[in-house]
């Protein structure tokens, strides 16, 4: 009996984590814009679909042009497209409209999340880096394998320069991605009917597409950067464990001076009591790679979505129906930026 009820007992739970995970999912406000976007986007490829395949009526009318010598099936083809609804089945216009003023209605006072980022960026660079050695000098306390193991995946290839560099990008990015969150509001205030369309408008409305492109570029230059060093850091990593496994089997051939010799190889492997650590170095070594393998992974997701959503942003500016314009292509890259978001978030 127990047997029987275990998959129904796994198969309740797993229901109820996703039933929280909904709920704590639709509790956030960027999980509702990414509902919003999803709905949008699909709405928006349902309508670019919709108009470049014939209609029932058109159809219709083309064979009622060519059936002129048949009055019989002109009179039938007549008949069905009277019952072929105008507009389509569904008003798929007016829900895109409808869920793009949704969609900016939930970013109000987007903005501030930007300018509080900003204010933590500007204390940590005000602070400088002596408060963060210190910091990692504390962090590596306690077991030496842990320290040597941490020690191996810091980002030694990320000079001050290129720390410089990644905290000017995050400052561009909050900047401009908070310029945008604020001047859309001014959109929504357009598509509410409150403020009427004019040139001052549209040039706000550049503005903020500009500053939306901005963004984009910004964050993935900073995804570039973070995605060399640690790609730096998890090469430098396994080269020291192949070099730990060599170290263990010269110490098994040769005993105590094939194991000082790796010991002046300056490899970082601590010695306790006179053996090597090696383990439970090679078990923490390994975790952390996995880690920094699993954020690289995250952070190529992330520019796949930067540059989708670029090329949308771009098409605002270009105002085209073709190529890189083609509704059909905007409307499945929003879809494609939408379930990263989706991935991201949940």
């Amino acid at each position: 009996r127990q047997t029987t009820m275990a998959p129904e007992a796994r198969g309740k739970r797993q229901c109820c984590v996703t039933l929280d995970r909904t709920v704590a999912f639709l509790s956030k406000r960027d999980g509702i814009d990414k509902v919003l976007k999803s709905a949008k986007y699909l709405s928006g490829l349902g309508i670019a679909l919709r108009t470049t395949t014939p209609t029932p009526a058109k159809a219709g009318a083309q064979l009622h042009s060519h059936a002129h010598a048949k009055p019989a099936n002109a009179s039938a083809i007549s008949y069905g497209a009277a019952f072929v609804p105008k507009r389509g089945p569904l008003k798929l216009d007016e829900l895109e409209a409808a869920l793009s003023l949704s969609r900016k209605a939930f970013r109000l006072g987007k903005f501030l999340s930007n300018v509080k980022k900003c204010q933590k960026l500007l204390a940590k660079a005000s602070q400088g880096s002596g408060q963060g050695a210190g910091k990692r000098k504390e962090e590596s306390g306690g077991h030496s394998a842990e320290r040597s193991a941490a020690a191996a995946l810091v980002p030694a290839h990320l000079d001050d320069e290129d720390s410089s560099l990644m905290l000017a990008l995050s400052l561009i990015f909050n900047c401009s991605e908070g310029l945008y969150y604020f001047l859309d509001q001014m959109q929504f205030l357009v598509k509410a009917k409150v403020v009427k369309k004019s040139e001052t408008v549209k040039q706000i409305k550049r503005i903020s597409v500009y500053a939306e492109i901005t963004s984009y570029i910004a964050d993935s230059l900073h995804g570039m950067l973070e995605l060399r060093a640690k790609g730096a850091c998890v090469r430098e990593s396994r080269l020291r464990l192949r070099e730990q496994e060599r170290g263990e089997d010269a110490a098994a051939g040769g005993g105590g001076a094939a194991a000082a010799s790796v010991a002046g190889l300056g490899l970082g492997m601590a010695l306790t009591e006179g053996h090597f650590q090696d383990e439970k170095y090679a078990k923490v070594l390994t975790s952390l790679i996995r880690k920094n393998e699993a954020e690289m992974f995250e952070t190529k997701v992330t520019l796949l979505q930067n540059a989708a959503d670029f090329v949308v942003a771009l098409n605002d500016l270009r105002e085209q129906k073709s190529h890189l314009g083609d509704p059909r292509l905007l409307s499945a890259l929003g879809l494609l930026s939408a379930l990263i978001g989706w991935r991201a978030k949940w």
